[in-house]
């Protein structure tokens, strides 16, 4: 793993999840989009369903884990 630091903040245009994928992938910033910036509109998991397609192509896939907020 390498260290990628992010060049935006903040809650809609940071690009936190860009810097936390090139550096587990150990890639180029610019190597990785920014799922959640290009592809996010208010009611879209298009963000999620590119990103998913993104990892099939490298041989990897994603797991969701459901929580019950009833456990506190």
């Amino acid at each position: 793993m390498i260290k990628v630091f992010q060049t935006r903040y903040g809650k809609k245009e940071g690009n936190c999840f860009q810097a936390a994928l090139a550096s587990l992938f150990e890639l180029e910033f610019e190597e990785v989009p920014d799922f959640c910036n290009i592809y996010e509109t208010e009611d879209s998991e298009e963000w999620y369903e590119q990103f998913v397609k993104w990892l099939n192509l490298r041989g990897f896939s994603s797991l969701t884990i459901e929580v019950d907020d009833d456990l506190g």
